[in-house]
């Protein structure tokens, strides 16, 4: 899949400019002429891989449209998006605020083809290798759950500002699966039970593994009993089913 980079930029020249270099080299570009008008379709469109944020803007420039497109990220729950900016000035003091408030790189004006389309391919590639980096440190590889410190920071913030319903849950009697049928065997079973927990929530919730066979779950919004028992009837009865399926009656 293209990776999608929004362009933000007053000038309409330089947004058709950059949009045909990106497009060109098989990049979704989108083109936006304002940094308000970025907040609102973020807000309604989702994050891109990638943003070229222009510095001189009118109403609000580009350090400016930087913070506040950091806070939105923040109430969105969403993970920091690179972004570069683009600057026809050759002021190194400009240069060196936009670094230090995190950019990720600056791409001068009037574009280079090569230049921009190298440096967006650059700040993507680091970009991904970072994220597998924080998700290879943040989740079980088993069950593709939380890890047990990261469930607990994450779950932890939760529980502090919504209301919902906070469940451990185990495997009974779990060591005998992988005394008699091996670990091999265990590590399907845990990993179709993770599979069930979160087939069976119909709740927004946050999922870790915070053990052998325990598991944390916080699911926002649960609060009725009746809602919590169809959530458990319905775990012990797939897990049941899954289990004869794997290992064999009992």
């Amino acid at each position: 899949m293209a990776s999608w980079v929004i362009i933000v930029d007053d000038d309409v020249t330089n947004l058709k400019m950059a949009g045909h270099i990106l497009s060109k080299n098989n990049f979704r570009a989108t083109a936006l002429v304002s940094g308000k008008g970025l907040l609102e379709y973020v807000k309604e469109n989702g994050a891109p891989d990638l943003i070229l944020l222009d510095i001189n803007m009118p109403e609000m420039d580009g350090f400016e449209t930087y913070e506040k497109y950091r806070e939105l990220e923040k109430k969105l729950g969403v993970q920091n998006t690179p972004i570069i900016f683009l600057t026809a000035d050759e002021d190194k003091s400009s240069e060196s605020k936009g670094f230090e408030m995190g950019v990720a790189d600056y791409v001068r004006k009037p574009f280079d083809p090569d230049v921009l389309v190298r440096r967006v391919e650059n700040v993507l590639s680091t970009h991904g290798k970072i994220l597998k980096y924080e998700e290879e440190a943040t989740i079980d590889k088993l069950t593709g759950f939380l890890n047990k410190y990261n469930a607990g920071l994450r779950i932890s913030e939760l529980c502090a500002e919504r209301s919902g319903t906070l469940m451990i849950l185990d495997l009974d009697s779990f060591k005998l699966v992988n005394d008699i049928y091996g670990h091999d065997m265990g590590d399907r079973v845990l990993s179709a039970f993770a599979g069930i927990i979160k087939n069976n929530m119909l709740f927004p919730s946050v999922f870790g593994r915070i053990g052998g066979d325990e598991f944390l779950v916080f699911a926002k919004g649960l609060e009725e009993e009746s809602d919590i028992s169809r959530f458990s009837e319905g775990v012990n009865q797939n897990l049941l089913s899954e289990a004869k399926r794997m290992m064999g009656p009992i």
